[in-house]
């Protein structure tokens, strides 16, 4: 049986330009000095009625610096969306520290916008007012609140669709009103969570491709969760791999490839392929170690 020195180093010779794996611990130190969220020694449990709690995430430490895009992945139930939801502020912190932007997480922000797969939007009122609501809450006058939701709309192109309800949009649709909604109230930070699992394969490629196109000319700091390699190496600068639950970060990937991307046309390029199976075999290996039960 191979020692654990001589597997990491194997797993490095493999994939020695993108993968950068040390035992479950991780020297990501990006060659900039402001991190806009810092994870440090970071684990939390759920408690189980009649039975033992369950370790989601077990001392996950990561640096993700100002204007970084982040794709989070690994096996099923390994603790991403937890990690994500702790970093909103959606659920108490346990065990370790969190800051965004320099200030620790207790609560959530107004500078953080959440995507999820559902675009959960109201249903008696229209794609603009939908827009607009986040504004609406923040106190914004009318006048301003429906131009920046017009503007917005315009944005991931649905310019002319200004009145229509959820039950006239499409499925696709639907989810860019959903990222127009965050994008008006000008977050700092984006976080995702699997947010175009739920479209067809089409779909899902048009709206990767508006958001990076989005993300280039904005550049906010996004986080990303994903089960999907391909979407998590066409549209992200690392991919960030946690293990099979209690999840540890076991991998950062440096995905070296151009901006301004085209997440359809990326997937022509050797790189991507090379990346994307470099991730794929660090992944695949994580689910062997599963049992059936666990997947």
């Amino acid at each position: 049986m191979a020692s654990p020195d001589r597997d990491t180093a194997s797993r490095r010779d493999r994939h020695p330009s993108q993968v950068v794996v040390c035992d479950g611990l991780l020297d990501n130190t990006p060659n900039r000095t402001a991190s806009a969220i810092s994870v440090q020694g970071v684990t939390h449990h759920f408690e189980r009625r009649g039975a033992e709690p369950t370790l989601a995430i077990d001392h996950v430490s990561l640096d993700i610096a100002e204007r970084q895009f982040i794709a989070l992945v690994g096996p099923s139930g390994c603790g991403k969306t937890t990690l994500l939801n702790l970093i909103a502020g959606l659920i108490p912190l346990q065990d370790g520290a969190i800051e965004v932007r320099g200030k620790s997480v207790e609560k959530p922000r107004r500078d953080v916008g959440y995507i999820s797969a559902r675009d959960s939007l109201l249903p008696w009122r229209t794609a603009e007012s939908n827009v607009a609501y986040g504004l609406e809450v923040r106190g914004i006058r009318k006048a301003d609140r429906l131009a920046t939701a017009r503007h917005f709309l315009d944005v991931v192109g649905l310019s002319g669709f200004e009145n229509s309800y959820r039950s006239q949009l499409s499925q696709g649709m639907r989810q860019r009103v959903a990222i127009a909604r965050t994008l008006a109230t000008e977050p700092e930070l984006l976080l995702l969570d699997e947010p175009f699992s739920a479209l067809d394969q089409q779909t899902k490629l048009l709206l990767e491709n508006a958001f990076i196109q989005i993300w280039e000319k904005t550049h906010r700091t996004v986080v990303m969760v994903t089960h999907d390699i391909e979407e998590a190496v066409a549209m992200a600068d690392r991919v960030v791999m946690l293990s099979h639950r209690p999840g540890k970060v076991i991998a950062d990937i440096q995905v070296d490839l151009p901006r301004p991307r085209d997440a359809a046309e990326i997937r022509y390029d050797p790189r991507f392929r090379e990346i994307t199976h470099g991730v794929w075999e660090l992944l695949r290996n994580e689910i062997a170690q599963l049992d059936i039960a666990q997947i």
